[in-house]
């Protein structure tokens, strides 16, 4: 498998190193072949952190027992920590059954910390909302966005409740 990734500590500082974290997949330990570190954005972002709220999301991961929102909760924390202070700003998306804007862009990393720590847990899981709901989808979100630099960060335990005719 092939992804682009950065990699940041829960402090929100990029790790430079392959040697610094683990990559795990169905809880089977996966080797990194390859990991270099993508150039410092030059540009200020827009971004949208788009959270799953699901019920699934209290169930605690099998090795630490941390449940899956805390996990969640800390990776969008150190997010925000890590959006650099250039004008760069960033949204935080709902979902479950349906998706809802906990906080529509801003620059201020103590709002957005409060978003992602005041999410409550709601029944289903609909990716379709996730992405293109109105008015609370991540990418109709970006219409209000300021800058033409976007990134979409999708942070879920992969356990859809809605199945999608083909």
């Amino acid at each position: 498998m092939r992804a682009n990734v950065a990699a940041y500590t829960a402090q929100g500082q990029q790790i430079l190193s392959s040697q610094s974290f683990r990559l795990a997949e169905d809880n089977q330990q996966r080797t990194i072949l390859s990991y270099s570190c993508p150039i410092q954005q030059q540009q200020p972002v827009s971004a949208v952190l788009a959270i799953d709220v699901s019920l699934s999301m209290e169930i605690p991961l099998l090795q630490t027992r941390e449940k899956r929102i805390e996990v969640v909760r800390l990776a969008a924390t150190a997010f925000v920590n890590g959006l650099p202070q250039d004008g760069s700003e960033a949204a935080v998306v709902a979902f479950a059954d349906e998706s809802f804007i906990a906080q529509d862009f801003t620059s201020d990393k103590d709002r957005l910390r409060q978003s992602i720590n005041s999410l409550r847990l709601l029944f289903g899981t609909n990716y379709e909302s996730a992405f293109l709901g109105q008015p609370g989808g991540a990418l109709p979100l970006f219409n209000r966005a300021k800058h033409t630099n976007r990134a979409l960060v999708f942070l879920t335990d992969g356990e859809s409740s809605v199945t999608t005719p083909q």
